[in-house]
């Protein structure tokens, strides 16, 4: 340790200050890292649950059209 991490004031010493924050900026890093992950795994949901709304979608169309032509075959029976 140098000379200048030995010095204190009221109890705080340069090295407490310096592992504080030291802890605080990987805590930060760590924070942003989980949140940008969280974000991009959410982007990716969302592209897919579109996609499978897309496909339900289609589906409805063809089973009303499937609905829309039974009905006109029974009311040409």
């Amino acid at each position: 340790m140098t000379a200048i991490e030995h010095k204190e004031i009221k109890g705080i010493t340069l090295k407490l200050i310096w592992a504080t924050l030291s802890g605080a900026v990987l805590i930060t890093a760590g924070v942003c890292g989980s949140y940008m992950a969280l974000k991009s795994d959410l982007v990716v949901n969302n592209r897919v649950t579109e996609v499978r709304l897309g496909n339900v979608e289609n589906e409805l169309k063809i089973q009303r059209q499937e609905i829309d032509d039974l009905k006109k075959e029974r009311a040409k029976q």
